[in-house]
């Protein structure tokens, strides 16, 4: 006979935390649009972890890492959301390395705490503060690569993360994951039949990954050697492939999309 689980141990401290996470998996089982994905975890989602802003991660085909969006109780401009996700002042990068590097287990943090543990928690930190996020609890659903297929970040949760959300988000990620899937099956620019072939031209992603350093036009020519008429015109082929209004929004997009370094790229 096996001896009771101990509260370390156990998966469910109480009835009112089953019910919830009944519930809970009712609702993602009902998801199968962006709308009803939005509505889940800003709805019942909450009574699990309530936080504010809610960043998912998902690997798609023919991209290297992860493509991530934000779905939060208010909007973030899109540069911005390119910086956060970039290589120098981002926060998804060193997240993920640090669940990476910590076994894949739930990650806690919060701008305020006092955890010596090592430098890579102190930046995450640093990062907290400097985002204005407060507070995190992120995980991972690892892939066959042994890089994350699905990474989700919550931020800005209503108190400092304990183990109770490691719990949560443990038993939730499952659900997450599996809604957010179906959720991007039918998407815009990536609803494109299998056989289709890269976004853009290797050309075009060229022209694009000069775009995300920053440069101008005429700079971009000078570089790859073709006349700043021809990159102009890469530039308007991007912007209409990626349904950008802009140049700064075509590169949030092509981070988003993983086509530029800055969504997540090559992680470990």
């Amino acid at each position: 006979m096996s001896a009771t689980p101990t509260e370390d141990q156990a998966a469910v401290y109480s009835r009112l935390e089953l019910d919830m996470l009944l519930l809970n998996i009712e609702a993602a089982a009902r998801v199968g649009k962006r709308t009803e994905f939005f509505s889940w975890v800003q709805g019942v989602f909450q009574s699990a972890i309530a936080h504010e802003v809610l960043i998912c991660g998902l690997a798609f085909p023919g991209t290297n890492g992860l493509r991530f969006e934000w779905q939060g109780s208010y909007p973030m401009a899109p540069e911005l959301f390119t910086e956060l996700c970039g290589p120098d002042q981002g926060l998804l990068y060193p997240a993920i390395r640090l669940w990476h590097e910590r076994g894949g287990v739930p990650l806690l943090s919060s701008a305020t705490a006092a955890d010596a543990r090592d430098g890579e928690g102190m930046e995450l930190r640093r990062l907290l503060r400097h985002w204005n996020l407060d507070n995190l609890v992120a995980h991972g659903l690892p892939g066959l690569d042994g890089r994350p297929a699905g990474f989700f970040m919550l931020c800005k949760l209503a108190r400092e993360p304990a183990p109770r959300e490691a719990r949560m988000i443990t038993m939730l990620l499952p659900y997450l994951y599996a809604g957010w899937l179906r959720a991007n099956c039918k998407t815009s620019v990536e609803a494109r039949p299998r056989d289709a072939g890269p976004l853009l031209t290797p050309r075009e992603q060229e022209v694009l990954d000069w775009m995300q350093k920053g440069k101008s036009n005429a700079e971009i020519a000078q570089i790859v050697g073709i006349s700043q008429l021809t990159v102009k015109n890469h530039v308007q082929k991007i912007l209409r492939k990626l349904g950008a209004q802009n140049r700064t929004h075509a590169v949030a997009k092509g981070i988003s999309l993983s086509l530029v370094l800055g969504g997540v790229g090559q992680l470990f």
